[in-house]
Formats: C-alpha cells, structure tokens, sequence
C-alpha cells in the first residue's frame, strides 16, 4: 500500500514538476532520450523470471556471480524451443541499472551472455503506464536488488513478487552504518527505512556488524529472513585469479620489467587516488623515489577531465625534480623512472596481488574506497579516517586488523609506511578466510538458483 502512496505522489505532484523540465532542462532532456532508447521499449520480451538492479558497477560486482551461476544453469537446461532448431534463445535475466556510466558495459554484458538482457529504469517518466514503463512487464519469480537506490517502482514490482506463492524479493549488501544518528534525528527516515526492508523476503546483511544493525533495528522480529555475505569476495578472487583484464592490455611482460629488482614490501600502490592526496609524497619519500628505492603505482581515481589533468601535470613537476615516471595508456607502457601512472581502467582489481602495501584514496574526502580488493590482494592496507560509510572497512578490521592503518594526516603515511614495511602478513590467516568465503558464496548461490522453477506462459 505504501508504495502505491508514493507512486501516486510521484505521477501526480512529480510529474507536473517535471513536465516542464523536460523542455528547459538539457540533462533531464538527455535522460529522457536514453530511457526511450534504453529503457524497457528496448526489450524482445515481456516476462523475465529474474531481474537484477543495480546503480553503479560496486553493485554490478555482486550480482554478477549470480547472475553467471543462472546462465550456467539455462545453458545446461537447453532453453531452445525445438532440440537442434536454429532459433533463438528466449532470454530469461533480465539485468536493469540506472546510472548511464554502465551503459557501455551492459551492452557488452549483453552480448557476452546468451540468456540476459539488459534496461535502463525509466526515472523521469511523465506517466506510469505503457511499453516505456516497468509495469509494462510481468513480475519476476526472482528479484534482487542491492543496497540503494530504493526506487517505488522496483519497490512495488518486489512487492508483487513477495505476495507471489513461489517469488523471492531479495535484498544483497545491506547496511545500517552511520545510520543510528540520523534515525535519531529523524523518526520519518526511521520509518521509511523499516518500510524499505520489511518489502524484502530475504535480506543478506553485508557483514556481520550489518547483521547485528539490522537485528538490533527489528529487536530481534524482522519480518523476513537474514542472512549475511558480501558478493564481491568472490568476484574479486576470481578476478585476481584469472587477471583477464590485464593479460589483455598484453603489457603483462612490460609490467613485471617495470616491477624488477624491487621487493613486494618496496612496491607501493595508490588505489582510486584523488589529486589531493598527493600530499601524502614529502621531501623523504620523494628522495627515495628519485633513489629508485621504491616502485609507486597511481591509479586515479578519475581518468579523465580536472582531476585527472592536475595529477598528470602534478608529475610533471615531479619530473623536473628528477623523478622518473612512466605512463600505462591504451598505447601501452612507456617510460622509465620509479613510479607508473596508470590511465587504463579496470585493472586496479587485477594489479593489488603485485605490490605490498596499498594506500586507498577517498579517506581524506568524503569516505573512503574499496578495501575488499587490496585486502584479497594480500598487502598492507591504509586508508583515511572517512570510513563511516565502508562495510569493507569494517570486514577488514575484522579479518586483519593488524595490517589496516588509518592514516589520519595524509603526510603522516610515509612514517608509518616506513614503521611497518617489513611486518610479515599472515597469509595463511587470509587464505583460509578465501578458502570459507568462497564455500559459504557457493551455499548461497546454490539456494538461490534451485528455488522452485519458474512457470513459464
């Protein structure tokens, strides 16, 4: 019922707001136009028995195992509407996200997978109904959505789904953190949010802190089950495993060269790394740069644009001090001198194994990056104070907090770098979590895709 107050809302008082917008305003004009072209017009079908949304590629990280165990298991099943026909095969996933930063990569996910395909939500919509709209399609027997982006047309979609006999609304990678204050500031959030996970027939905290949050947020009654796991261990393994991305910019050979005669506690990488954060380099740490003591990795957190502009000329100078610095682009790695700066994206995941202790940027701005990677990595792990908002973090501080460092000050990282380079990590301590981690992901995904099949019309 509440999702239909809000929808009512939305397609009443929103939709006289944005009518008018849809002529003004260019953006809102731009994202009208990708919805008509992207968005569910776009689909050959109108049943799909499961559905995934996700808001960013984090989020994209940890639906895709499951999404990769589903087309598993429709490829074995042999969908083909005749045994051997040349027909094609009727898709069954159907993966729907928001921001049009995935747009390139869903197009690609779509052409890689033989049973998925893919939408854009349509969020500025002036009315609720038509081929353009979600309710347009017959609700799912599976709905996954994760963490945010709680919109009340995929709230009443799930809703239908719950009050199916055999549907399954499920919730990956929730979290309460830094919620308690604000909930006591405002009861309405309070209230919103019990509404948000009480539309979950199963909700997957994403840690055991998260776990006890939303215990403690229900005392003990929540109305659907609980469970806790984070989906992106497992795609990060098998990313750091199988180093796909890097092996195909073919500099593989050119990296390790660049690696040569330096130790893994001697190699130092800088994860999503923002300009302001070069602060952390003093006269010291630059003197054992130019030395070639040292092998520092940038990878920014931006690839282009400002950001990026003021770090490379930032090196720049750095060159004129007598530091050498080589650049990775799509042309390759080119270049001599102690650190590398990185302009190819999708590789940071994949390079953390390389290098023994890694800084992760945002910490010292709003909050801090992902911590899962680096940590199945191996290395030393530091990071700024901002973790508020990081689950990651506090899985980390969890499973090894003797090599987590907050650096507080950003010129108080090479100290304390230097302090502790030559501790010895305790592997076989993260192996053996890789090693449950791994079993307790394939439980789950198990339960999940042997749920009672799905009726088809």
């Amino acid at each position: 019922m509440i999702w239909w107050l809000f929808l009512a809302v939305r397609y009443t008082l929103g939709s006289l707001f944005l009518a008018p917008l849809a002529f003004l305003n260019k953006k809102v004009r731009e994202r009208r136009r990708q919805e008509k072209e992207l968005g569910p017009t776009s689909l050959k079908e109108v049943a799909y028995p499961y559905w995934f949304h996700v808001s960013s590629e984090g989020e994209l990280e940890q639906v895709l195992p499951l999404v990769n165990a589903l087309e598993a298991r429709l490829s074995s099943e042999n969908l083909y509407s005749e045994k051997g026909s040349d027909r094609l095969v009727k898709k069954e996933i159907l993966l729907l996200y928001t921001s049009p930063s995935l747009t390139k990569k869903m197009a690609s996910l779509s052409q890689e997978y033989q049973f998925v395909e893919v939408a854009m939500v349509p969020l500025l919509k002036i009315f609720p109904w038509g081929k353009g709209s979600l309710f347009h399609l017959k609700a799912p027997q599976l709905f996954f959505m994760v963490r945010y982006d709680f919109f009340p047309e995929l709230l009443l979609v799930g809703n239908h789904v719950t009050k199916s006999d055999d549907g399954r609304f499920i919730l990956l990678s929730a979290s309460l953190k830094g919620k308690d204050r604000s909930f006591k500031r405002n009861r309405l959030k309070k209230l919103y949010y019990h509404f948000i996970l009480s539309s979950f027939k199963e909700v997957y905290a994403a840690g055991p802190p998260d776990l006890k949050r939303i215990e403690s947020f229900y005392k003990g009654e929540a109305p659907f089950s609980l469970f806790e796991h984070d989906f992106r261990h497992g795609q990060i393994i098998d990313r750091q495993r199988a180093q796909t991305n890097f092996k195909n910019t073919h500099c593989l050979d050119s990296f390790k060269k660049w690696l040569e005669g330096v130790e893994l506690q001697e190699r130092i990488i800088f994860g999503s790394l923002w300009f302001g954060e070069l602060s952390v380099f003093n006269e010291e740490f630059k003197e054992a740069l130019k030395r070639g003591e040292l092998r520092v990795f940038l990878a920014p957190h931006k690839l282009s644009g400002s950001e990026w502009d003021r770090i490379e000329k930032a090196l720049e100078s750095w060159q004129k001090e007598g530091i050498g610095v080589v650049k990775w682009s799509q042309y390759g790695i080119q270049g001599e001198g102690s650190v590398l700066l990185c302009q190819v994206p999708g590789l940071l995941c994949e390079l953390y194994p390389f290098f023994g202790h890694n800084f992760i940027g945002g910490g010292h701005g709003r909050s801090i990056h992902s911590l899962l990677e680096p940590f199945w990595g191996g290395g030393h792990i530091y990071c700024g104070p901002k973790t508020h908002r990081s689950t990651e973090f506090d899985f980390v501080q969890e499973h090894s907090p003797r090599h987590l460092h907050v650096v507080n000050e950003l010129e108080d990282f090479y100290p304390l770098y230097k302090k502790e380079k030559d501790t010895p990590l305790d592997m076989a301590a993260r192996e053996k979590s890789r090693e449950r981690v791994m079993e307790k992901q394939l439980e789950i995904i198990d339960h999940f895709i042997k749920g009672p099949s799905y009726q088809k019309n």
